[in-house]
């Protein structure tokens, strides 16, 4: 099945940064979809199924599903249910995140493909951020500065108390194995761009382990190949980079740790089934 591109500018007008629906039901020749923004669901009564990048959801009142630049999903099953749809610009969340954090390392966490932004609200905060977020819907179409402030509140609540608080929960459930600490430290190290250039050697010479003792920690704890994980992560860098920059495709392949050009196209061809330079003129928010 092919799956639909929805693009900004097909969703967003006039300047305004939010797009609000309100659905109870599911037209399945919209689906599957990805598209150059963000999206978040809430699910405000009975449930709905949603597959998100191959992985199936069961998403049940106080859900709420942040659906990133470039996540192919389908909305399966609506089972007597409603929930909100909120759409808004991927600028948004950049300049949110520069103000929040001071690392980007932040942002790049909220795009790994490690983890799903997703949260459960209590029935209180649920009935809140549904009222908050209808709330959009009732301010006047022609206040759309005023609308774009309200809208920005609304998400430095749910990125900074929701959204990024269960991405730290989920990164500590995948180390629950009890990482020893030498790894531990080394894997939080390995995000500095320096570090994550330098691979395996910068493992072998942090940990001062040999790359065979590495290579079974990784097994054990972690259910891959030190390979297979720094890739990935330099893989969601590359794309950081790709959204978020003008650098050449070249410099970002080699500044994300490739030393070889064609091996960074073709992993990154397989890990977002899109070439670097499609998945830059699809997504770049510069």
């Amino acid at each position: 099945m092919n799956v639909q591109s929805v693009l900004s500018d097909t969703v967003f007008s006039n300047g305004c940064e939010a797009n609000y629906a309100l659905r109870s039901t599911i037209d399945p020749s919209d689906y599957p979809q990805v598209h150059d923004f963000y999206e978040i669901v809430l699910i405000t009564k009975g449930s709905l199924s949603v597959k998100i990048n191959g992985n199936l959801l069961s998403l049940k009142k106080g859900n709420l599903l942040l659906i990133r630049p470039g996540d192919i999903h389908t909305k399966l099953e609506c089972d007597l249910g409603e929930h909100i749809n909120l759409a808004f610009p991927a600028y948004t969340i950049d300049a949110l995140f520069r103000f929040l954090y001071d690392s980007p390392e932040k942002l790049v966490n909220l795009h790994s493909n490690s983890y799903t932004p997703i949260c459960t609200l209590s029935n209180p905060d649920t009935l809140l951020m549904q009222s908050r977020i209808s709330y959009l819907n009732l301010l006047p179409s022609d206040s759309i500065r005023r609308k774009n402030t309200y809208l920005r509140t609304i998400l430095t609540d749910i990125i900074s108390t929701h959204i990024m608080k269960n991405i730290e929960k989920q990164k500590k459930i995948n180390h629950t194995t009890a990482l020893p600490a030498w790894l531990d430290l080394a894997l939080e190290k390995l995000s500095i761009p320096e570090n994550l250039e330098r691979g395996i050697s910068y493992l072998v010479q942090e940990t001062n382990r040999t790359p065979e003792h590495i290579c079974r920690a990784f097994r054990q704890y972690l259910n891959t190949t030190p390979t297979n994980y720094i890739n990935t992560k330099r893989l969601n860098y590359a794309a950081n980079l790709l959204r978020h920059s003008d650098k050449e495709i070249i410099d970002i392949a080699y500044e994300s740790g490739f030393q070889s050009v064609s091996h960074f196209y073709h992993l990154f061809k397989k890990e977002y089934q899109s070439s670097p330079l499609k998945y830059r003129n699809q997504y770049h928010t510069l």
